[in-house]
């Protein structure tokens, strides 16, 4: 399991405090976050629902506010040093301790991501892997698959340019997504013309995206290359119908958003 869904699993837990939440608020914004994902949070909601296994049995919508405003973003809440923490009205010893342990934590994955992996969250960085990046077999169609920070997992051959919508192999994708945790993927065709992509196959990688969308992975783009072009469908709008079918787009929204 990713970092994200354990934080996910956390804070979407029956808490404590539950019993003192009589307008339902709390309960509310998890929900949403379940959901729709963190994106569909703001700064100070995402703040306030990641304190509340901390203090279970307090209002924090305030006091996450204050610390928002405060101190500018939610990167610089994490990034402030204890004794400008304690300086909020509402905050505790333990609370400001807490934020500043989970900061040194959050840096440290980062820098381990920055390290270790390749982060292809916009067409932008999915054109420019691609310009260097060349698989044994340029036929067909495969398939990058990402985790929730659009992190590259693996990479797989789904199948040849006449065959790789077949059941086998939408099967062996699905196999794949989910032995690799991922949560979306990229499709990549490679053509000798990038404007040769027909209609039928959009029409099929809108079916496989049932598929995976049932086991909670996106298909957030399919992008063409050929002939030294580069073309992305969801920022065409080709894949607008893939859209409108997820119960929680947070992902291709975000995809698309940083494109």
């Amino acid at each position: 399991m990713m970092f994200s869904d354990e934080i996910r699993s956390i804070c979407s837990t029956d808490l404590p405090g539950d019993d003192h939440d009589p307008s339902g608020h709390r309960r509310r914004l998890r929900v949403r976050m379940e959901k729709e994902g963190w994106d569909a949070l703001r700064p100070h909601e995402m703040l306030e629902l990641a304190l509340y296994p901390i203090l279970p049995r307090q209002d924090l919508s305030g006091l996450a506010r204050t610390l928002v405003d405060r101190f500018g973003s939610l990167r610089d809440v994490f990034d402030a040093p204890p004794e400008a923490l304690a300086e909020c009205p509402g905050m505790t010893e333990t609370l400001a301790r807490w934020i500043c342990v989970t900061g040194e934590l959050l840096r440290a994955y980062c820098d381990a991501v920055e390290e270790d992996g390749l982060r292809l969250g916009c067409f932008g960085d999915i054109r420019r892997f691609l310009e260097t990046w060349r698989p044994g077999d340029e036929t067909g169609m495969w398939a990058l698959f990402l985790d929730f920070g659009f992190n590259l997992i693996s990479h797989d051959r789904l199948g040849g340019d006449k065959d790789w919508w077949t059941p086998v192999n939408v099967r062996r994708l699905a196999s794949e997504a989910v032995s690799s945790g991922a949560r979306c993927t990229v499709f990549v065709r490679f053509l000798d013309d990038a404007s040769s992509f027909t209609d039928f196959e959009i029409s099929q990688i809108h079916a496989i995206s049932h598929t995976l969308t049932a086991l909670d992975v996106h298909i957030i783009d399919c992008v063409l290359t050929g002939g030294g072009q580069f073309r992305s469908l969801n920022l065409e709008g080709r894949l607008d119908a893939v859209r409108q079918e997820l119960s929680t787009p947070a992902l291709f929204d975000r995809y698309l958003r940083e494109s």
